[in-house]
């Protein structure tokens, strides 16, 4: 028997996971908190869990997580994306080209069965997890164009930001930097 909204919010109740149901009754809403990824000054990641194809396929998303409408380098930021995606198997992340959103995405199907407390608790768990620990590689790749995988796990504090945006500039740009990276000359300007 397919699994229904009702029995996922007893699931997740059970499961000590906070949630609220969306006007339409489809979708529980949580928030988890974070040590890195901000969002509008607060540092949690919202969530949606949702049943799909009559109950038997489960999605647990973050939405809007990026947003690469007007990103400098879409192309390193949806690389890194990708990089994470491999290293870290059970999530991905979605991007749609028409609004420039980004999700972070766990989904599977459940057939006749239903999702326990424990694989719920460890979706959720994981998938924030993902995202609040490669936050900074996605923003950097976003901010700069340069994949760095060792920044996974660390905060950026904001003027660092700034200092690394004016080094890139400083050495020509990112192919500069790129150029620099591989022990070649930087070219000049």
């Amino acid at each position: 028997m397919p699994m229904t909204i009702s029995e996922l919010s007893a699931i997740a109740t059970r499961a000590s996971i906070e949630f609220s149901l969306d006007k339409e009754g489809s979708l529980l809403e949580a928030a988890w908190d974070c040590k890195h990824y901000q969002c509008d000054g607060r540092k949690s990641i919202s969530l949606l869990l949702a049943l799909d194809e009559d109950g038997t396929y489960f999605h647990a998303f973050a939405p809007r997580i990026y947003n690469l409408a007007n990103c400098p380098h879409k192309g390193a930021a949806i690389e890194a994306m990708a990089m994470i995606a491999y290293e870290t198997p059970y999530v991905g992340y979605e991007f749609d080209p028409s609004d420039g959103e980004v999700r972070a995405t766990i989904e599977f199907p459940l057939g006749s069965a239903s999702v326990t407390e424990n694989q719920l608790s460890c979706v959720c768990g994981v998938l924030c997890e993902v995202i609040d620990q490669y936050d900074t590689v996605i923003r950097v790749a976003m901010e700069s164009g340069v994949i760095d995988m060792t920044l996974q796990g660390k905060s950026i504090p904001s003027d660092s930001k700034d200092e690394l945006r004016m080094l890139v500039e400083k050495v020509g740009g990112i192919d500069a930097l790129r150029a620099l990276a591989r022990g070649e000359t930087a070219p000049k300007n």
